[in-house]
């Protein structure tokens, strides 16, 4: 029976996203052995460090993104660039002008205009690559594939699920969100594809646990700028002229939903690690591309549901994210484990099943042991 899976995207901002989609892609090679053709990711880096890093899966292989999973942006000479073109990026604080020397292909330096000086500069080529990895998994499933696309119950296929990953602590995540996911929605909109777009946003917490002095000093202003600025956009008044980015013109809402991280979990105990962070984030990002029972059409729903419904709305103002704590209200533990383990056994069995060798041999070797001596019927080893 073919593995139904919906359409999925997962893009990663900056440090934080390259970790997570390292993870969520170790996830779907565990479970599946390969990356499913409706599966895609890109990660969106401002270093050029996010080339080396890579994890290991369970069956010992290194896990790196591909060459077209991963676009690392900077702009050379980025005070020059800022100075030829003043007008363009009237944006840009007046006391973060010189800031802009900074940006040297190390990221952002936690400053969050250096972030979106260096989205807006490369609008043109995030853009184009999130069209093409929409167009890698939007492409026909090849004949006797294991997997087939997901669909509902007159056979329609779900629309595609955008997965962002950013933390908004640091300068790349803070600066680069609003940008990318405004060019998310110009690219798929432009192709025609159906979809809906999930921002997964880390706060600064788990940051301030791991790191004291200068570094962290901008992690909380980043963070607030980054949520009003979304918070804005997600109420802004469509009878009104459209905010002009530059690039696009938006009078909507940028994403059907947001997902706030802490480092918390209900119980009380705080992750002070990025890396843990990251794999909560990894495993809850990553089941939703699953079929999740039969009249489950997305672990979101509920949630969704609640928010089309009122039930989160302040004074009349329209909730656009939920606080998730460490993911948790999302997915437990034990769910996760078993859907792991399902998929395990069934990897075994389809694996004892193909295998050429029966195992009699290995069987007959361990009855006969001087260790065992399990008494087989009149000497007949194909008894056992």
């Amino acid at each position: 029976m073919a593995i139904k899976l919906k359409k999925t995207l997962y893009v990663g901002l900056g440090g934080t996203g390259v970790a997570t989609l390292l993870k969520i892609k170790k996830c779907f090679i565990d479970c599946y052995g390969v990356i499913p053709p409706m599966i895609g990711f890109l990660a969106i880096d401002t270093d050029g460090a996010a080339n080396s890093k890579s994890v290991t899966g369970n069956r010992g292989k290194e896990i790196r993104l591909d060459q077209n999973e991963l676009l690392v942006c900077t702009v050379p000479g980025a005070l020059n660039v800022y100075n030829a073109s003043p007008k363009t990026y009237d944006w840009v604080p007046t006391k973060n002008v010189s800031k802009l020397a900074t940006i040297q292909g190390f990221g952002a330096g936690q400053v969050r205009s250096n972030g979106r000086f260096i989205a807006y500069y490369n609008n043109k080529r995030i853009k184009d690559n999130i069209q093409a990895v929409v167009s890698r998994i939007n492409q026909l499933i090849p004949h006797g594939s294991s997997f087939e696309i997901d669909t509902n119950r007159n056979g329609i296929e779900y629309p595609a699920n955008i997965n962002v990953v950013a933390s908004i602590a640091g300068g790349t995540g803070s600066g680069m969100l609003v940008d990318v996911l405004c060019l998310i929605r110009e690219a798929l909109k432009q192709q025609g594809v159906s979809f809906n777009l999930y921002p997964w946003i880390v706060l600064p917490e788990v940051f301030k646990a791991m790191n004291q002095g200068p570094a962290m000093y901008n992690v909380l202003y980043n963070s607030y700028g980054a949520l009003r600025t979304l918070d804005y956009i997600e109420h802004y008044d469509p009878k009104t002229p459209a905010l002009n980015f530059g690039y696009a013109r938006v009078n909507e809402p940028l994403f059907n939903y947001a997902y706030i991280i802490n480092n918390t979990n209900q119980a009380g105990v705080s992750f002070n690690n990025l890396n843990d962070i990251s794999d909560v984030i990894a495993k809850s990002a990553f089941l939703p591309a699953n079929k999740m029972g039969d009249d489950l059409q997305s672990p979101f729903d509920n949630i969704v549901a609640q928010k089309m419904g009122g039930t989160y709305d302040i004074r009349n103002k329209k909730a656009w994210a939920a606080s998730v704590g460490s993911a948790e209200l999302i997915y437990d533990s034990q769910a996760v484990g078993r859907s792991y383990a399902y998929r395990i056994i069934s990897q075994l069995c389809d694996s004892m099943l193909q295998s050429p060798v029966d195992g009699s041999a290995d069987a007959n070797k361990f009855f006969d042991d001087q260790n065992v001596m399990i008494r087989e019927n009149n000497g007949r080893d194909d008894v056992i």
